[in-house]
């Protein structure tokens, strides 16, 4: 088997990706690229300097990469076997198994093992073959974002090397924006059991493939959808279900023919009918031309699952003889009455965890996604919004004692009087990036969570800025703050920092001194910005400039003084100031 490869066209990103791989040094490697973006076409580009297999964990993966590679490609699948060829697509499942690995290869037979869908190489059976061929190179492809409280990649793979994600192809032009849209359905998943992490599939199709429910997700179609629907469902007995209450939508199963697949996946982008549904056909590797809306009647932990079922409808669209073009993917979430939110949703696409949100991100859910974090940012930087995302400090889990406060986009954040602390989401392979501001501002890079938060403990407990003010930072200082209620000088403080939103407080429930000392710390940080776009920074330290108390000239806002006799002295901060002309 052989395709044409040397007829595509790379596009600028993938051939970047190419010079990268071409470059890299003998071991382990990762790129991520979101789903529509042409993983596949890439990884079928990379020059070559010996044999190279691809491992796919599923059927109609193995035979996707076929047609794009320039010279003939065996495979390895069941009953089908190789013959020496330049290139081998294999299925994990099959090679796997030690006796076909050993008939079939030897070590060393491979200069480059590639494998699709990099997310599932932490399985025994991915590494025992790794183990096995030991190849000069190995990259792995991935679409999925990494959430905080996954598990990262970092047992398999060395380093990220190119990272293009679902935004990135969004705001370039690759792939298209997601309009998401929930509806409640009364259906239960607290007590359904788990297997490998995400719902055993039988016993979430009983919780959720009943009557009442499926008449309401019936409906959120007729009420929601747009053109084109792909709909995913928790088993075949509940595609069928559900088919029957939606006029014009057919099914797709496992066991539908290769032929009669393609069949109606013509007629579905010829809008000869309206509604799609499938359950684990069009999860990965599937090229459906035209959908507009795509709807999850299937809750599910796994984010590579979420993201491969959001994903069928991400390509751009475009007919030439009507001129129609797709402007945007509609995206229905079926969401139980009492889902645990660690369900996979829209902000799973960017890597977010819906669960650690604060009920004002919350609000923020329906709309672009390419707009989420900006319309999560704008709600939380209110006074409402310091409080309650303050307050969502309690069901973090820090096993170093620490206080952190989880903002929306997956950051953790510490703050106090004139110091910062901000630990950047995890990457794919679990590594972290801290930002510690202080008398000096800067930033180390740690392999895990736990190391930083180690390095970070460390730094507040050593620092004079910071030791003082435990209850800012440490978990039972902070505990016992958020139980206090605010005094009358933390709340004219407050008043008098806010000026006209001060109103606004009046709308929060009674003030804890947490509370006020958050309201405080975020106006300050407000007027501390204003100040820098408006006077400059410091030159020294980088924080803003501001009008000395005289109004004769401009000093950093890390100093402070204290009057000593008839002097003042400087007690703490870099000391720059500049006389005004």
């Amino acid at each position: 088997m052989g395709g044409k490869a040397n007829q595509i066209t790379l596009r600028d990103y993938q051939r970047e990706c190419i010079d990268v791989i071409a470059g890299l040094p003998a071991g382990s490697h990762l790129v991520q690229m979101a789903t529509g973006l042409g993983k596949t076409v890439t990884f079928a580009n990379i020059p070559r300097h010996g044999r190279m297999l691809v491992l796919s964990h599923r059927d109609e993966l193995v035979y996707q990469p076929v047609k794009y590679f320039d010279c003939p490609v065996g495979v390895e699948k069941a009953i089908e076997h190789s013959h020496g060829e330049e290139v081998v697509s294999a299925s994990v499942q099959t090679l796997s198994r030690e006796r076909r690995l050993k008939q079939a290869f030897h070590p060393g037979d491979f200069d480059l093992i590639v494998t699709d869908e990099a997310h599932h190489a932490l399985a025994p059976s991915y590494q025992k073959i790794y183990d096995y061929l030991q190849p000069r190179l190995h990259v792995g492809f991935t679409a999925t974002p990494r959430r905080g409280g996954d598990r990262g990649l970092s047992d398999v793979f060395e380093d990220i090397v190119f990272s293009r994600d679902l935004k990135w192809g969004i705001e370039h032009g690759y792939l298209t924006d997601i309009d998401c849209r929930r509806v409640t359905v009364e259906w239960d998943t607290r007590h359904v059991r788990r297997r490998a992490g995400d719902f055993q599939p039988g016993a979430l199709d009983e919780a959720v493939n009943r009557p009442a429910t499926n008449e309401q997700v019936a409906q959120a179609y007729a009420d929601l959808h747009e053109g084109q629907t792909l709909l995913f469902a928790t088993s075949v007995g509940h595609a069928h279900a559900l088919a029957r209450l939606i006029p014009r939508s057919r099914v797709v199963d496992g066991t539908t023919p290769l032929e009669e697949r393609r069949e109606i996946i013509r007629a579905f982008t010829a809008r000869e009918f309206d509604c799609l549904l499938n359950f684990g056909v069009f999860t990965e590797g599937t090229d459906l031309p035209l959908i507009e809306t795509v709807l999850i009647a299937r809750p599910t932990k796994n984010p590579a699952l979420y993201t491969q079922m959001v994903g069928r409808g991400l390509r751009l669209y475009h007919d030439d003889a009507t001129g129609y073009t797709k402007q945007a993917l509609r995206l229905i979430d079926c969401m139980g009455v009492t889902d645990d939110l660690s369900i996979c949703t829209p902000p799973t696409l960017l890597g977010m965890n819906e669960k650690d949100f604060s009920p004002i991100a919350k609000r923020q859910l329906e709309g672009s996604l390419l707009h989420l974090e900006e319309r999560i940012e704008a709600a939380e930087d209110t006074p409402e919004g310091w409080v309650l995302r303050s307050r969502e400090v309690d069901l973090l889990d820090s096993k170093s004692g620490l206080a952190w406060v989880l903002h929306a986009n997956g950051e953790r954040h510490l703050s106090g009087t004139g110091w910062s602390v901000a630990m950047h989401r995890p990457d794919l392979l679990g590594g972290v990036e801290v930002e510690f501001r202080g008398r000096q501002t800067s930033k180390r890079a740690f392999k895990s969570v736990a190391e930083a938060e180690r390095r970070v403990a460390r730094w507040l407990s050593e620092n004079p800025l910071t030791r003082d003010e435990q209850q800012f930072w440490a978990a039972d200082r902070v505990e016992e703050w958020a139980h206090k209620p605010a005094t009358e000088k933390q709340v004219d403080l407050a008043c008098r920092l806010l000026g006209d939103d001060a109103e606004k407080l009046l709308d929060l429930d009674a003030l804890s001194r947490r509370d006020a000392q958050v309201i405080i710390q975020n106006a300050q940080a407000k007027r501390e910005d204003a100040d820098a776009a408006h006077y400059g920074r410091c030159p020294r330290c980088g924080r803003a400039l501001k009008p000395s108390a005289s109004g004769r000239s401009l000093t950093c806002y890390s100093n402070h003084w204290e009057k000593s006799g008839d002097t003042w002295k400087l007690t703490a901060g870099c000391g720059y100031t500049r006389k005004l002309r």
